[in-house]
């Protein structure tokens, strides 16, 4: 994802589409107005896909535009990610329940509630608790 493109866009897009202000943006997507800022001028270290599609949902604008993967700045008619069935979901459930514990299918099953803004949010703040040094353990070769 090239960090230029989708600052500059994503600036246009605030800026000429919308004549929002940071702050306003940085409301709709649940962020900081620093966040913001740092987005449109290419200094973000770790570009959140969610944070992203939240961006170009506020602005009114197709994600891939807005990452530079596509021309077209509409929404494609199309635009949702199909939804796994319900079977399937409660059996991608069941498979993290057996393999990570009931905590963790319980986590998961509460983060697919969650809109998108609110899941950006969690992810800000999981990736926030990994920045203390206790979760920084060096990988083991025999890992």
């Amino acid at each position: 994802m090239d960090l230029e493109i989708l600052g500059e866009r994503l600036k246009y897009a605030r800026n000429e589409l919308r004549n929002m202000s940071l702050q306003d943006i940085a409301d709709a997507v649940g962020v900081a107005r620093s966040t913001v800022q740092r987005y449109e001028n290419g200094k973000i270290q770790n570009i959140k896909l969610p944070v992203v599609e939240s961006f170009a949902r506020a602005l009114g604008v197709n994600p891939a535009w807005l990452i530079g993967k596509s021309d077209d700045i509409k929404i494609p008619s199309s635009n949702s990610i199909a939804i796994p069935q319900e079977e399937k979901l409660t059996s991608l459930i069941e498979q993290i329940q057996h393999q990570y514990g009931d905590e963790t299918s319980h986590a998961f099953s509460l983060y697919l509630r969650l809109d998108d803004i609110d899941k950006g949010k969690i992810t800000e703040r999981m990736e926030t608790f990994l920045e203390d040094k206790k979760y920084k353990k060096p990988i083991s070769k025999n890992a």
